[in-house]
C-alpha cells in the first residue's frame, strides 16, 4: 500500500525564512547536530542549564528542532515555555498543555493521520499507520502537517488545554514509543482510581479503530477532566503544584522527568519592570514587575525545598529526593548579567552553553541539504558565492541571513525546480539554481534589501511610519551605521513608548536590528550595512509620497528640539504651519504639560480662539501642580527680567493658592494681572476681576 501523494510545493518549503524552526521541522534542520548533543548532555548532567547566544543565532530553532526531540527520545518530558504576561502561570499552563493533552485531541490527531494516509479509511493497525507515515518523503507536506499541533473545535472547559502536541504526534515523530502513549492513558485512569471504562491495553498490532474507541469512551474523558481539575491546585506555589502533579500523575509512569525550557527569558527583564517615578500614561499597561521576583522565588523554592518530595529513579520512587525536574534558561547574551538573583540557588556557571553562529561547514550543510531533499541543488559557482557573501570575519554565518537568502531563492526558482526534480532524479540529473538567478536578484545584498521592503509592506501604515522613525537615527548623516541607546529610542518625546518598544522587538525578531550591551547600557544598531540603503530609500519614499507626513515629522522634531526650554511670553514657539499640522495630528502625539502649553501659546499668538479652548483643556488634563511656594515662584519670576507673563502652569498654581498671595508687591500683582489678561478664557472671568481689583487696591 503506497502513501505517496502529489508533492504540494505551495505548502511545503525547505527553508524557514524569518520564522523559527518548530518541533515538526526537525528533518529539515541541518548544521547543528554537535551543538544539540552538547546542550542535551549539559541538561542531563545538571539541574539548571543556561543556553545563551546573540540575537539571530537560532536558539529557539535549536531547542525546537533538536533539543526537545532529543530529550523526548531519552524519556524526558521536555517543553518550551514563554514568560508572556505571567511567568508563573505560563509554567503551569504549558505543563498542562504538554503533559496532559485532552484525549479528544489524541483522537483528532489519529483521525487526521488515518484519513490522510489510508485510502478510503481502510482498516489498519497502528504499526501499519506508522509505516505509511514513515514512507512519506520528507518534502511531502503531510510529513509536517500530521505531527503539528491539534486544537479543539470548541472550548469545553476553561480548565482544560484546548491546543496541544498530542502523544500520538510524538509517536509519529519517533520521539517516543507506543508503550509511553499507553502508559500515559493508563496513568490518567489510575490517577483517578477509576475502576470503570475500557481496558487500556493496545500495541502496534492493535487496530486504529480500537484505539479510537478507547479514546471515545466517556469514562476516560471524565477521568481526564477530573484529573485536570484536581491538579488545578489553589494558590500560585509551583512547588506545591509540581509535587501534587508528580504524586497524582507522575508516580504512575515508569520513567517521569520534566525539562522546563524557559525560552526568551530576557523578556523577564524587559517586560516586568518598575518604571518608578518616571512612569507616565504613555507607557501603557505594563505587567506587574513583582511577577519577575515571584518567578525567582518560585524557582528557588522548586530547587531548594526537598521535604516530602518524591522522585522516580530508574523506575523506582523514593522519598526525600529533589523533584525530577530540569530547568533550562534560554536567552540573549546581553541579559546574562541580570541573572544575578538566580545565581544564589542555581549554579549557572557550571552548566552554561554559548551558541555561536554557524561555521562555514555548518552553513554549507544548512544550505545544501534541505535543497537536496526537495530535489534540486545549487550550481557550484552559485553555492560558493552565497557562502562567501554570507560569511563574516571569514568564519561565521548568521543563520537568520542564510535562511532569508535561501528562502528567497526557493520562492524565485527552487519551487519550480522541485516540481520537476522528481522525474529528473531518476535519470541522475538534479536541477540546479544557477548563479545567474542569484545575480539577477541582486545577490545577498539585493535579496536582503527585498527582505526589508517586503517586511515594510506587511506592516500597517501607522506602524510603518513609526518604524522608519525608529530606524532613521540608526543611520549617520554620512550613511553608516549609528549606535543609539535603546531607552532613547523607546522613550522618544511625544511618542507611544509601549508601541515603540513592541516595534523595536519586532525589528529585532526580524533580524533588522540587534541590541547589545555596551558602555554600561544597551545599545541598538542595524544588523548589517546592506540594510542602510533600503532604510534611507524607504524614509525618502515615505516623505515623497506623503508631503503631509514629511511636514508632520519636521514639526514633531522641532517640538522635540524645543522640549523643556523656556517659553515665557506670548511669542509662539512653533511657526504657523508647524502649529497647524501638529494640531491636525494631535491624536497621534503623546503630549505633556510643556508641549500642551506651547500649543496654547501658539493658538493665542496666531489668533485661533476655538483652538485655544481645545489646548487649554489638554493642558488642564495633563498639568499637575508643583510644590513650589507662591512667594518663591513670584520672586523667581521678578528676578527674570524678561518674563512678560507667567506660564500657564504657574498662573494655575497662583490661582489655586490665592490666600498665599496677600503680601505680594505691586510689581508681582501686575505680573499676575498681565498674565491673566493674556491667558484668561470666558470661564476664568472671576480670576481677571479678582486681580484687576488687586491692581486697583495698589493704586
Amino acid at each position: 500500500m503506497s502513501a505517496q501523494a502529489p508533492f504540494d510545493t505551495a505548502a511545503a518549503k525547505p527553508y524557514k525564512g524569518a520564522e523559527s524552526y518548530q518541533v515538526e521541522d526537525g528533518q529539515l534542520f541541518f548544521g547543528r547536530d554537535g551543538e544539540a548533543a552538547q546542550v542535551i548532555a549539559k541538561i542531563l548532567a545538571s539541574r539548571f542549564t543556561l543556553l545563551h547566544a546573540q540575537s539571530g543565532a537560532g536558539k529557539t530553532s535549536l531547542v525546537n528542532a533538536r533539543v526537545i526531540p532529543g530529550l523526548e527520545s531519552r524519556g524526558w518530558q521536555a517543553f518550551r515555555i514563554l514568560p508572556q504576561n505571567d511567568p508563573v502561570e505560563s509554567i503551569r499552563a504549558a505543563t498542562f498543555q504538554y503533559l496532559l493533552p485532552n484525549p479528544i485531541l489524541e483522537r483528532l490527531a489519529i483521525e487526521r493521520a488515518w484519513q490522510s494516509l489510508a485510502p478510503n479509511n481502510a482498516e489498519l493497525t497502528l504499526d501499519e499507520l506508522l509505516h505509511l507515515y514513515d514512507e512519506l518523503e520528507i518534502r511531502d507536506v503531510r510529513r509536517r502537517a500530521l505531527v503539528g499541533r491539534v486544537t479543539l473545535p470548541t472550548v469545553r472547559s476553561v480548565t482544560e488545554p484546548t491546543s496541544a502536541d498530542p502523544y500520538f504526534c510524538r509517536v509519529l515523530r519517533s520521539c517516543i514509543e507506543m508503550e509511553s502513549f499507553v502508559e500515559h492513558l493508563v496513568a490518567i485512569r489510575q490517577a483517578r482510581h477509576s475502576k470503570h471504562g475500557p481496558i487500556i491495553d493496545f500495541s502496534g498490532g492493535s487496530k486504529v479503530s480500537e484505539l479510537l474507541e478507547i479514546l471515545d469512551d466517556t469514562n476516560l474523558i471524565s477521568s481526564y477532566e477530573r484529573l485536570v481539575n484536581e491538579l488545578k491546585v489553589p494558590g500560585r506555589d509551583l512547588h506545591v503544584f509540581f509535587e501534587h502533579l508528580i504524586e497524582t500523575y507522575g508516580r504512575h509512569r515508569t520513567r517521569f522527568g520534566l525539562v522546563l525550557i524557559l525560552d526568551q527569558f530576557e523578556e523577564v527583564f524587559t517586560r516586568f519592570i518598575d518604571p518608578g517615578v518616571t512612569v507616565t500614561e504613555y507607557l501603557g499597561e505594563l505587567p506587574d514587575w513583582r511577577l519577575r521576583w515571584e518567578l525567582f522565588q518560585q524557582l528557588e523554592r522548586l530547587c531548594g525545598n526537598q521535604s516530602g518530595a518524591t522522585a522516580a529513579l530508574d523506575g523506582q520512587w523514593h522519598a526525600g529526593l529533589p523533584l525530577p525536574i530540569r530547568y533550562v534558561i534560554s536567552m540573549r547574551d546581553e541579559y546574562i548579567a541580570q541573572l544575578e538573583p538566580m545565581r544564589q540557588f542555581a549554579a549557572l556557571e557550571d552548566s552554561s552553553y554559548h551558541l555561536n553562529l554557524l561555521d562555514k561547514e555548518e552553513a554549507q550543510a544548512a544550505i545544501a541539504e534541505p535543497a537536496k531533499i526537495f530535489g534540486y541543488t545549487y550550481q557550484a559557482d552559485c553555492f560558493r558565492l552565497i557562502v562567501k557573501q554570507l560569511t563574516k570575519e571569514d568564519r561565521f554565518v548568521e543563520p537568520a541571513h542564510l535562511q532569508l537568502v535561501c528562502d528567497k531563492l526557493w520562492n524565485e526558482k527552487g519551487r519550480e525546480l522541485a516540481r520537476i526534480g522528481r522525474d529528473q532524479v531518476s535519470n541522475g540529473a538534479i536541477p540546479v539554481i544557477e548563479e545567474a538567478v542569484f545575480t539577477e536578484l541582486g545577490e545577498t545584498k539585493g535579496i536582503l534589501k527585498s527582505f526589508f521592503t517586503d517586511f515594510l509592506d506587511e506592516i500597517d501604515s501607522e506602524s510603518r511610519q513609526e518604524i522608519l522613525d525608529i530606524l532613521e537615527p540608526l543611520v549617520t548623516t554620512s550613511g553608516t551605521r549609528n549606535i543609539i541607546e535603546r531607552d532613547r529610542l523607546i522613550n522618544a518625546p511625544f511618542r507611544n513608548r509601549q508601541k515603540r518598544k513592541e516595534l523595536l522587538n519586532l525589528l529585532v525578531n526580524h533580524t533588522i536590528v540587534r541590541i547589545e550591551p555596551r558602555l554600561g547600557g544597551y545599545f541598538v544598531e542595524i544588523t548589517h550595512e546592506f540594510l542602510i540603503g533600503p532604510i534611507l530609500e524607504a524614509i525618502a519614499e515615505a516623505g515623497n509620497k506623503d508631503p503631509e507626513y514629511r511636514s508632520y515629522r519636521i514639526a514633531l522634531k522641532t517640538l522635540e528640539r524645543l522640549h523643556g526650554s523656556s517659553i515665557a511670553g506670548t511669542t509662539p514657539p512653533l511657526n504657523h504651519q508647524e502649529f497647524l499640522i501638529l494640531h491636525r495630528h494631535r491624536e497621534g502625539v503623546y503630549w505633556d504639560s510643556w508641549s500642551a502649553e506651547a500649543m496654547v501659546r501658539c493658538s493665542i499668538g496666531y489668533g485661533y480662539r476655538q483652538l485655544m479652548e481645545i489646548w487649554l483643556q489638554m493642558f488642564s488634563r495633563l498639568h499637575t501642580a508643583t510644590p513650589t511656594t507662591v512667594a518663591g515662584l513670584m520672586q523667581s519670576a521678578i528676578n527674570q527680567g524678561d518674563r512678560e507673563v507667567l506660564c500657564l502652569a504657574e498662573l494655575r498654581m497662583v490661582n489655586e493658592n490665592q490666600s498665599a498671595t496677600l503680601g505680594l508687591s505691586l510689581e508681582q500683582v501686575e505680573l499676575i494681572w498681565r498674565s491673566e489678561l493674556t491667558w484668561a478664557i470666558d470661564s476664568e472671568v472671576d480670576h481677571v476681576k479678582y486681580w484687576t481689583e488687586r491692581m486697583l487696591a495698589h493704586g
